[in-house]
């Protein structure tokens, strides 16, 4: 049998000679056509019409005909023609006395596949997901993110590459709910929120040419929502001169939406908070400033606002979509790094968004390895910052959030040192009271999250600060009154573009009702005692010596402290050498030895919360919060629990941060047996949520009034259902009531920036704040002396215009820095009023009440 000839002895297509000399010869499509007609005159016109055909299109990018072909085509040949065109798309090779007829059969398979994929498309539905292995664990674990295209309940599951992962038919719905998990093939997927369809004929083309095209940029993937739903929230969108400052590139104007699932649960306060913080982090208000503080009183949701600012810049922008940020700092004070933590995942769950707390073993040098798509949220405490500010320094962040952002009033600490040294514009500060001691604080706060806007401090102490706060000294003059307004009402202007606040008064309608009062106790006589011998210390020592001779923080600090019990001041070992405060409390106890034992009487004010809590033991299912400044005075109130069998929590600066949200979330709960939880003011005393106590006593005060109504609004937030009372316990007489009146001053310097259409009613002069270590033991209450009222303490509120603030302010709920609104209560008081307050058994240690209903 003759052996055929080679395929290079049938065809040469390239020649002899050069094949001997190892020559690569590339011919084009034309001269291949040329060698394959001088060997076969069969082949068909419609070969040389493809070809040039072909030949043309490859200076182009249109679509390639199909192409038919007589059966006895030589298929090695055409086979080397598809490897030179890189791609042969739809060659049929069919009898060529059919090949009209199959033709026409093809156009309308085509057509019918195009109209199949559009009827497809439009049912089709797209969403966002994250998927991993199949798990049974509470707790999944996800590996990744992807999409999934549903379709008459087809859904095939795709990574974020675009490779097809699997498919399954087994969906009881197309409409799947966010959060929704369910197995796709051989994965376990949750569905994160809906996808906007794709167009039709963009799915179309991907159908209809099979053929791989040459590699490309892939598009970028831009993640919308349906905008038309119910319960999403469409944020502003850029105005012309943002535009021409911003979109470079001209890019497309996107709708910038919160899902729903995050929507639904915002109150319109807080949807215009998140608004408020949208605009000034993306430079809605000012091209060149892009910070903002969020001044929101206590319990207003300041917490859950940020969390739907910082999912908004991580997905989506308004120029083409591209999200705002990538990476995100969130700096909080460290009892409430887990409190941060608990809340973003009760708001997006464990796999929305995934979060990097640095700890003791966690540090912000692991942070900056991980992936940003994967991990986009650091959260650290003050401390740890400090501790780790170098690495920190290092992250490219797009949005710092500061908690408790009046801990940057001094601009020469540490902590704000190293705070300043990260390069980030988007600053944002959440405090609940913008401006506590000095506008010098205020500047710096500002200053910080828009560096400059107001100039230099030297300018704005010029300008503002000191015709304010010489407005606000009483008796002032008139003119002086005036220009300290008008600067007040300049500089609000200026600072309400990046400055809310909101006070209780938008959250109230959805909180129970609140009982505050202010309870002003009479002294044991151990305490009248020391006190005394303390006064007289100080009294004798600067006429003998002067005032620079003595250090008068330390005798104030004496004065709270025997205000608070005796022990804190007697049971210290003193060296009997020194001449000092301690040392003459300390030979005075000799004295008095024999009341050394009595732990409840030898203090007016314990007495008080033991009688309150007595009370409401008996019904046992009431919560308790006890705090106090010192935790020496914590020590104290263990004894009484212990005394008494009451089992009590504490959290004070002593507790682990890891053990902090432990404490809380045990104390909160229901069914716990701990009924007090004791706690330090300074510690546990801002943030913290709880509204598993309905009670709550504040012992002592500080001269700061944002820490005292920090503290005491941990348990009249969201998510309160009981009514609560709020007890504040005052000393008659004493250096305690003078720290109450210089609050009621300070507060008035707050309101009159942040609010200036508000005037308080309530000012002391400056002598009678200077007038601090003037004891008056017989005194009911120098408070209600020094505002004049002439209620007569018959618990009526007056009515008559002299003690009304405007119209605007009457209507709302009652403060501090309003007493002359609140019941004023004196001896001999009403029973009933004692007993709702728990206060029965204790009238004669009582001197005088302010009291007060919210709701």
């Amino acid at each position: 049998m003759r052996r055929s000839r080679a395929p290079s002895q049938q065809f040469p297509l390239v020649p002899k000679e050069d094949i001997e000399k190892g020559v690569t010869v590339v011919r084009s499509p034309l001269e291949v056509l040329a060698l394959i007609k001088s060997y076969n005159g069969t082949i068909n016109e419609n070969v040389s019409e493809a070809v040039q055909s072909d030949s043309n299109l490859t200076k182009s990018n249109f679509e390639r005909p199909s192409l038919q072909l007589p059966q006895k085509s030589p298929l090695k040949i055409l086979k080397g023609i598809g490897s030179k065109r890189k791609c042969l798309t739809n060659v049929n090779v069919i009898p060529q006395a059919t090949e009209s007829k199959n033709q026409q059969e093809n156009t309308n398979s085509n057509a019918q596949l195009i109209s199949t994929t559009q009827t497809n498309c439009l049912r089709s539905k797209k969403y966002n997901v994250i998927w991993g292995k199949q798990t049974t664990k509470k707790h999944k674990t996800w590996e990744n993110d992807g999409y999934m295209i549903v379709s008459d309940k087809l859904a095939t599951l795709h990574d974020s590459n675009g490779h097809k992962l699997g498919s399954t038919s087994d969906l009881k719905s197309l409409d799947l709910e966010d959060g929704s998990i369910i197995v796709v093939g051989s994965k376990q997927v949750q569905v994160l929120d809906l996808v906007i369809e794709s167009d039709p004929t963009e799915l179309t083309k991907s159908k209809v040419n099979d053929c791989p095209l040459p590699p490309r940029k892939r598009p970028k993937t831009i993640l919308t929502i349906d905008i038309n739903s119910a319960d999403t929230f469409i944020l502003p969108e850029p105005d012309i001169d943002h535009q021409y400052y911003f979109n470079k590139q001209n890019e497309k104007i996107t709708p910038v939406v919160l899902e729903s699932f995050l929507a639904k649960h915002l109150r319109p306060h807080q949807k215009t908070g998140v608004a408020f913080l949208y605009e000034c982090v993306s430079g809605f208000k000012a091209q060149e400033y892009f910070g903002a503080i969020l001044a929101d009183e206590m319990g207003l949701g300041k917490t859950f606002q940020t969390i739907c600012l910082v999912w908004i810049l991580l997905k989506r922008g308004p120029y083409g979509g591209t999200p705002i940020a990538r990476r995100v700092l969130i700096v909080a004070p460290s009892s409430l790094v887990g409190n941060w933590e608990n809340e973003f995942i009760r708001w997006l769950g464990r796999d929305k968004l995934r979060l990097f707390c640095v700890d003791q073993k966690k540090k912000p040098s692991e942070f900056i390895r991980l992936p940003a798509r994967n991990y986009p949220v650091m959260i650290t405490s003050y401390e740890m910052l400090v501790r780790y500010s170098e690495e920190i320094e290092k992250i490219n962040f797009d949005l710092m959030i500061c908690d408790e952002g009046h801990r940057l009033k001094n601009n020469t600490t540490n902590t704000s040192i190293a705070l300043n040294q990260i390069k980030c514009k988007r600053r944002v500060l959440l405090t609940g009271t913008p401006i506590q001691n000095e506008l010098a604080e205020f500047f710096a706060l500002i200053d910080f999250v828009n560096p400059g806007i107001l100039g230099t401090y030297s300018m704005f102490k010029r300008e503002f600060e000191d015709k304010i706060v010489e407005s606000q000294q009483p008796e002032c003059h008139p003119q002086i009154l005036t220009l300290g307004k008008l600067k007040a009402a300049e500089l609000n202007e200026i600072t309400e573009k990046f400055i809310l606040r909101r006070t209780q008064d938008v959250n109230n309608k959805y909180l129970p009702s609140k009982y505050e009062s202010v309870i002003f106790c009479s002294m044991a006589s151990l305490q009248i005692r020391l006190y005394e011998e303390c006064v007289s210390y100080w009294e004798n020592r600067v006429q003998e010596f002067g005032l620079n001779t003595i250090s008068h923080f330390s005798v104030i600090s004496m004065l709270k402290k025997i205000c608070n019990h005796p022990e804190l001041v007697l049971n210290k070992k003193n060296n009997p050498d020194t001449d000092t405060t301690e040392t003459l409390l300390g030979q005075h106890l000799n004295c008095t030895n024999s009341l050394k034992s009595s732990l409840i009487e030898s203090s007016g004010k314990l007495v008080i919360v033991d009688n309150i809590l007595k009370e409401l033991h008996k019904s046992g299912s009431e919560k308790t919060v006890l705090i106090s400044y010192y935790t020496k005075t914590l020590d104290i109130f263990v004894k009484l629990c212990n005394m008494k069998h009451y089992k009590y929590l504490r959290l004070d600066g002593t507790t682990a941060t890891s053990q902090r949200t432990d404490i809380v979330k045990k104390f909160n709960t229901a069914n716990s047996d701990y009924s007090i939880l004791l706690l330090s003011a300074k510690a546990g005393g801002v943030g913290l949520n709880l509204i598993g106590a309905s009670n709550l006593i504040l012992y002592d005060s500080d001269w700061n009034p944002a820490s005292d109504q920090q503290a005491m609004a941990r348990i009249w937030r969201d998510g309160q259902k009981k009514s609560v009372h709020i007890y504040r316990l005052l000393t008659s007489g004493t250096i305690e009531e003078k720290i109450f009146q210089r609050q009621i001053s300070k507060t008035g310097l707050s309101e009159a920036i942040t609010n200036p259409d508000v005037q308080n009613n309530t000012k002391l002069s400056f002598d009678e704040l200077k007038d601090l270590f003037n004891f008056k033991k017989d005194a009911l209450c120098m408070t209600h002396d020094l505002i004049e009222c002439q209620c007569g303490g018959n618990g009526l509120v007056l009515n008559n215009s002299e003690n009304k603030c405007d119209g605007e302010k009457s209507e709302t709920p009652l403060r501090v820095n309003e007493l002359m609104k609140w019941e004023h209560h004196s001896s001999p008081f009403n029973n009933h009023v004692l007993e709702a307050m728990n206060l029965s058994g204790v009238s004669t240690n009582i001197h005088f009440l302010f009291r007060n209903k919210t709701n």
